[in-house]
């Protein structure tokens, strides 16, 4: 295939004008496998002042203080209940 210039447009890429050559790669099915989604998880240490609601607004975790019951689903084995942060306790933040 010829190509000189690669522009890419509205998601579609174009090629023009000089040479080089595309090959299959048999392991390329696998590529399907890497697609698939993964739940990602973080940590947030819990410090004065916070709860739940205010943890899961961060811009940084949810953006969104309703997501709070998300945050506590994760976090049950070591909380007895949703009001009973204690400082410098680790929360897992499991992500959208």
């Amino acid at each position: 295939m010829k190509v000189g210039m690669i522009i890419i447009l509205g998601g579609m890429l174009l090629l023009t004008g000089c040479s080089f050559q595309i090959q299959r790669r048999p392991e390329a099915k696998s590529v399907a496998v890497l697609e698939e989604e993964q739940e990602l998880v973080t940590t947030h240490t819990v410090v004065k002042g916070e709860t739940l609601w205010k943890i899961a607004g961060y811009p940084h975790i949810y953006g969104d203080p309703y997501k709070w019951k998300r945050i506590y689903e994760a976090n049950k084995d070591i909380l007895e209940g949703p009001d009973s942060l204690k400082l410098g306790q680790v929360l897992i933040i499991p992500q959208e």
